[in-house]
């Protein structure tokens, strides 16, 4: 490593650790397929954390080299959703769960996963109930 690049390797974050710590919690949600399709578990309505649980599958697969991108479409999300246009993109853009990874695409902020999962967990007892 060069001198100048010395302590810049606290800003990488190991998002293959940090998934792996939280796997039992993601197997409640979704399983991969071999081809790398985010295969659900639980019935989610088209809207935000059906978005999240494929958003969190996908970057799952990409680690475990099922799918070459981790990141999404405006199409996709709109699928996802059930959003488009101005809606779609003021979800994106009000939301820190999701990050603009340039050319049209977004991807999940790992950063949160604990987060997401705990408000995800919510969301299916309430559904439930």
């Amino acid at each position: 490593m060069k001198n100048s690049e010395a302590g810049l390797e606290l800003l990488l974050y190991d998002e293959k650790a940090e998934l792996s710590k939280v796997a039992t919690r993601l197997k409640e949600f979704f399983m991969i397929a071999d081809d790398g399709t985010v295969l659900l578990k639980k019935v989610y309505p088209q809207g935000m954390g059906r978005l999240l649980v494929y958003m969190i599958g996908r970057v799952a697969a990409k680690i475990m080299g099922r799918v070459s991108e981790s990141s999404f479409t405006l199409g996709e999300l709109t699928l996802l959703t059930g959003l488009r246009g101005d809606q779609l993109e003021q979800l994106l853009a009000a939301n820190p769960y999701i990050v603009y990874v340039g050319h049209g695409r977004y991807r999940l902020n790992t950063l949160y996963l604990s987060k997401i999962l705990d408000e995800l967990q919510k969301l299916y007892i309430t559904e439930q109930e």
